[in-house]
């Protein structure tokens, strides 16, 4: 027996525009049973301002954090957010 996947969940951000001076990506990162992150996400359109994510499984608890990759550096990881899939 096979869990069927949870519907998938949209995650939005905001970040103000030149906060980051040569935008190269969001990065979005993922941590599941294990509390290890994988990045799940690159976003290289700096107008984005969502990610929806798939194959989650119900019942299990996500952690989330994302960060920008830009020319002259990286910023800090966002704080985490956690997100319970019914």
């Amino acid at each position: 027996y096979l869990p069927r996947p949870a519907p998938p969940i949209t995650l939005p951000w905001a970040y103000p525009a030149g906060a980051l001076a040569d935008f190269v990506m969001f990065a979005l990162y993922r941590s599941g049973v294990d509390g290890s992150y994988t990045l799940v996400g690159k976003i290289e359109d700096l107008a984005a301002r969502v990610f929806t994510d798939t194959g989650l499984l119900p019942g299990v608890s996500y952690t989330y954090r994302m960060r920008v990759f830009a020319l002259n550096g990286t910023s800090e990881y966002t704080p985490e957010l956690l997100v319970k899939i019914g």
